[in-house]
């Protein structure tokens, strides 16, 4: 029979970064600006992840209540439930149920915006979680991914960081703009074998897919662009530097 071959984060630069197998870089931890980026950028990492038995934390920094902010028949407090099942409903398409979710609750589109005594909160609830779930590898959006959400979580975990010892930091993006492209990805993860899983799981999430809400014209709809890039036979990964 033919040996298969265990999932790796395969290194695109031999003499920078060694291989990673998945079953030795866990516990994980996603950082999640909104509900979805976590299976956008990391859907497949995660599948993988779950079956490995390598446990799995996605840190929700916002409950994604700003997506249909014109709305007149959709509240924010809806959007808020709507998206959890949503992100639920992705997570066990994933296999990735047991995940554990923590919501910080950051305000959708103003996390650039925090107050001192909100950034502080912010970043002890990241550092005791991480603590707590002895968290080896983390993953966050890049500092430049082209939404300010995601450029203010990646800040915001770079504080946490400071009170921390080393950690295996990993960058995704899921709204690339040319310098994380120029940056070039250090590792390349084949998700051929959870590729379709991927794909049912961002299908999940109606609600940003123009399905529910009718009566904003300016809400967020996942464009095609995002979807092709975000259903591809590889995930990549880039360094911090």
């Amino acid at each position: 029979m033919p040996t298969i071959e265990p999932p790796v984060l395969r290194a695109l630069d031999a003499l920078d970064q060694p291989d990673l197998p998945l079953a030795t870089i866990g516990p994980i931890a996603i950082i999640a600006p909104h509900p979805d980026d976590e299976t956008l950028g990391c859907g497949g990492l995660m599948a993988l992840c779950a079956r490995l038995h390598v446990p799995v934390t996605v840190i929700a920094m916002t409950d994604g209540e700003g997506s249909h902010p014109g709305s007149l028949q959709t509240t924010p407090e809806q959007l808020i439930r709507w998206r959890a099942e949503e992100r639920a409903r992705a997570l066990t398409e994933l296999g990735a149920q047991e995940a554990r979710i923590e919501r910080l609750r950051l305000p959708d589109g103003g996390m650039r915006d925090l107050s001192v005594a909100a950034r502080q909160y912010c970043v002890r609830q990241l550092v005791g979680i991480l603590r707590r779930d002895c968290v080896q590898t983390l993953l966050v959006t890049a500092p430049d991914d082209d939404h300010p959400d995601h450029q203010a979580s990646y800040a915001l975990v770079r504080l946490a960081l400071t009170h921390m010892a080393a950690l295996r930091t990993m960058l995704y993006a899921v709204w690339p703009p040319r310098g994380v492209i120029a940056r070039g990805a250090r590792w390349s993860l084949n998700i051929a074998d959870v590729q379709e899983h991927k794909i049912r799981a961002i299908t999940c999430f109606t609600s940003q897919r123009g399905e529910i809400v009718k009566d904003d014209p300016a809400g967020f709809i996942m464009p095609q662009a995002l979807l092709t890039r975000s259903q591809a036979v590889h995930e990549l990964f880039y360094p911090d530097k």
